[in-house]
């Protein structure tokens, strides 16, 4: 009960600043937790609330507890007025919604996400916190990127489309593994650098596609909603073998996917899918030529 990817990554990126979150930081950063808890649950189908709660609650409640009664009061009302919000512009609640909508599920998911929201929250009580676990004022998260560095590890792979002006047009494949260290500018915005090395293909003196080693110094941009993804990459690319190296190739590249609740507080695994193009200059002898590519990037976002 997903969004199409289509409408995700449009309204990932209008809403990068949206004004639909708590405005208190401690507020919104316990919303945003949830939010990716919640959702990572709903992923593998949300039917029962008694069973599902039960087992998002241990996650939920390591935000949960780091937050003031009086500040998870604070987010519970904001909750509500959202909620009512979107019950009249429904037209009533869930249930009638749902039955208005000729029984289309995706014209609640929102209300239903609120909700679900709501219950997580409310279903973490004072006395289930641990002792270790003490409310901290300036609390920013524990699922986010906020104010924080971070390390991405990721491997990337690749089916690709090579063309050379000259009549050459050939299929390859690869993959690379790549490290990127960013800072999260907000609980919606990331940006991140580093480098990448791996195994690509590219035209060889007779015109064919051979594997060579590669590299790329990426600049990533990451628009997060709670845990879904949309990134956009720039990156210069160059070969490690064969011809010169020099000048360097770009690469412009859009991704979208999701991360999952972290795990132990630091590791939170990500999955993508991408699609971009490369452009390589004329290299000794080499004459330039395109890649149009696409495939997957599977890694963690490390909070060290």
């Amino acid at each position: 009960m997903r969004r199409p990817a289509t409408i995700a990554i449009g309204w990932a990126l209008l809403t990068a600043c949206s004004a639909s979150l708590p405005p208190d930081p401690v507020e919104r950063a316990l919303y945003n937790d949830t939010l990716t808890v919640v959702r990572s649950q709903d992923r593998s189908e949300w039917t029962v609330d008694r069973v599902a709660l039960a087992e998002v609650t241990p996650g939920v409640a390591w935000s949960v507890c780091q937050v003031a009664p009086e500040r998870r009061a604070g987010l519970l009302s904001w909750l509500d007025r959202q909620i009512a919000d979107e019950e009249r512009r429904l037209g009533g609640p869930a249930e009638l919604a749902w039955q208005k909508a000729g029984k289309d599920l995706d014209a609640v998911e929102e209300l239903l996400e609120l909700q679900r929201v709501k219950l997580a929250i409310a279903e973490v009580r004072d006395d289930d916190c641990p002792f270790w676990l003490e409310a901290d004022r300036e609390f920013r998260g524990m699922q986010g990127d906020a104010e924080r560095v971070v390390l991405f590890l990721e491997s990337r792979g690749q089916v690709a489309l090579n063309l050379r002006g000259h009549g050459g047009l050939r299929f390859s494949g690869g993959g690379a593994g790549r490290i990127l260290v960013g800072y999260g500018f907000s609980d919606r915005f990331t940006m991140a650098t580093g480098f990448e090395i791996g195994g690509f293909g590219r035209f060889d003196e007779s015109g064919d596609v051979t594997g060579v080693l590669g590299g790329a110094f990426p600049l990533l941009f990451r628009f997060a909603d709670a845990s879904e993804l949309v990134d956009l990459e720039l990156a210069a690319v160059t070969f490690l073998g064969g011809a010169n190296g020099s000048p360097p190739g770009v690469r412009a590249a859009i991704a979208f996917g999701f991360l999952t609740p972290r795990v132990g507080g630091a590791f939170s695994p990500a999955a993508m899918f991408w699609v971009g193009y490369e452009f390589h200059p004329r290299r000794g002898a080499d004459d330039p030529f395109h890649v149009i590519a696409l495939g997957t990037r599977i890694g963690v976002d490390i909070d060290p």
